[in-house]
Protein backbone atom coordinates (compact mmCIF):
# COMPACT_ATOMS: atom_id res chain seq x y z
CA UNK A 1 0.00 0.00 0.00
CA UNK A 2 1.38 3.02 -0.81
CA UNK A 3 1.64 6.13 1.48
CA UNK A 4 0.01 9.60 1.00
CA UNK A 5 2.34 12.38 1.59
CA UNK A 6 0.87 14.19 4.76
CA UNK A 7 -0.68 17.61 4.19
CA UNK A 8 1.99 19.66 5.45
CA UNK A 9 4.41 18.47 2.49
CA UNK A 10 4.14 19.15 -1.50
CA UNK A 11 5.32 17.34 -4.07
CA UNK A 12 7.35 19.87 -7.05
CA UNK A 13 8.78 18.85 -9.46
CA UNK A 14 10.08 15.39 -8.45
CA UNK A 15 11.10 16.90 -5.21
CA UNK A 16 10.02 16.48 -2.24
CA UNK A 17 9.75 19.94 0.25
CA UNK A 18 8.01 20.77 3.45
CA UNK A 19 5.49 23.43 3.21
CA UNK A 20 4.57 24.20 6.73
CA UNK A 21 4.92 27.86 8.44
CA UNK A 22 7.53 28.60 10.84
CA UNK A 23 6.76 28.07 14.35
CA UNK A 24 6.32 31.44 16.60
CA UNK A 25 9.14 32.35 18.75
CA UNK A 26 8.30 32.07 22.30
CA UNK A 27 9.16 35.24 24.19
CA UNK A 28 12.36 33.47 26.10
CA UNK A 29 13.69 33.08 22.70
CA UNK A 30 12.25 36.66 21.53
CA UNK A 31 14.20 37.55 23.91
CA UNK A 32 17.51 35.97 23.85
CA UNK A 33 17.07 36.97 20.03
CA UNK A 34 16.95 40.63 21.06
CA UNK A 35 20.15 40.58 23.12
CA UNK A 36 21.75 38.86 20.73
CA UNK A 37 21.58 35.61 21.73
CA UNK A 38 19.30 33.47 19.48
CA UNK A 39 20.57 30.16 21.27
CA UNK A 40 22.32 29.03 18.33
CA UNK A 41 23.85 25.24 18.82
CA UNK A 42 27.09 26.52 17.66
CA UNK A 43 29.70 28.03 20.20
CA UNK A 44 30.44 31.23 20.00
CA UNK A 45 34.18 32.33 20.93
CA UNK A 46 34.89 34.95 23.68
CA UNK A 47 35.22 38.27 22.09
CA UNK A 48 38.17 38.66 24.36
CA UNK A 49 39.92 35.72 23.40
CA UNK A 50 40.08 36.86 19.70
CA UNK A 51 42.83 38.31 17.92
CA UNK A 52 43.28 42.23 17.91
CA UNK A 53 42.35 42.96 14.30
CA UNK A 54 38.88 40.90 14.52
CA UNK A 55 38.12 42.33 17.82
CA UNK A 56 38.12 45.94 15.82
CA UNK A 57 36.10 44.30 13.06
CA UNK A 58 33.23 43.49 15.77
CA UNK A 59 33.84 47.22 17.78
CA UNK A 60 33.61 48.74 13.86
CA UNK A 61 30.23 46.52 13.41
CA UNK A 62 29.21 47.43 17.06
CA UNK A 63 29.77 51.15 16.51
CA UNK A 64 27.68 51.12 13.24
CA UNK A 65 25.16 48.70 13.27
CA UNK A 66 24.65 48.94 17.11
CA UNK A 67 25.41 44.75 17.26
CA UNK A 68 27.91 42.40 16.25
CA UNK A 69 26.06 39.90 13.13
CA UNK A 70 25.86 36.29 13.92
CA UNK A 71 27.93 35.39 10.37
CA UNK A 72 30.94 37.78 11.92
CA UNK A 73 30.69 35.83 15.68
CA UNK A 74 30.46 32.27 13.50
CA UNK A 75 33.19 33.57 11.10
CA UNK A 76 35.35 34.40 14.45
CA UNK A 77 35.68 30.58 15.22
CA UNK A 78 38.05 30.51 12.76
CA UNK A 79 39.78 34.28 12.26
CA UNK A 80 41.45 33.79 9.25
CA UNK A 81 37.96 32.33 7.84
CA UNK A 82 36.42 35.67 8.72
CA UNK A 83 39.31 37.91 7.60
CA UNK A 84 38.77 35.72 3.70
CA UNK A 85 35.17 36.66 4.16
CA UNK A 86 35.77 40.21 4.87
CA UNK A 87 38.33 40.72 2.14
CA UNK A 88 35.76 39.18 -0.44
CA UNK A 89 33.26 41.05 0.78
CA UNK A 90 35.34 44.40 0.48
CA UNK A 91 36.30 43.29 -3.28
CA UNK A 92 32.65 42.66 -4.27
CA UNK A 93 31.61 46.05 -2.68
CA UNK A 94 34.18 48.52 -2.81
CA UNK A 95 36.70 47.48 -5.45
CA UNK A 96 37.27 48.74 -8.72
CA UNK A 97 33.70 48.15 -10.93
CA UNK A 98 31.67 50.32 -12.95
CA UNK A 99 28.78 49.92 -10.57
CA UNK A 100 28.34 52.27 -7.33
CA UNK A 101 28.16 51.00 -4.26
CA UNK A 102 24.29 51.74 -3.66
CA UNK A 103 23.80 49.59 -7.16
CA UNK A 104 26.06 46.27 -5.49
CA UNK A 105 23.81 46.55 -2.11
CA UNK A 106 20.51 46.58 -4.40
CA UNK A 107 21.74 43.32 -6.70
CA UNK A 108 22.76 41.75 -3.41
CA UNK A 109 19.43 42.37 -2.11
CA UNK A 110 17.56 41.18 -5.21
CA UNK A 111 20.03 37.74 -4.83
CA UNK A 112 19.21 37.33 -0.95
CA UNK A 113 15.56 38.01 -1.72
CA UNK A 114 15.02 35.74 -4.36
CA UNK A 115 17.64 33.04 -2.28
CA UNK A 116 14.68 33.46 0.62
CA UNK A 117 17.56 34.95 2.80
CA UNK A 118 16.36 37.45 4.96
CA UNK A 119 19.80 38.12 6.48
Amino acid sequence: MRRRPSPSVAKLDSATVATTKPKKKSAAKRKRAAKGDAGSWLRVPNEASLPEDVQSLFERARQKLGIVPNVFRFLALRPEHLRKWRAYYDELMVGESNLTKAQREMIAVVVSSHNHCVY
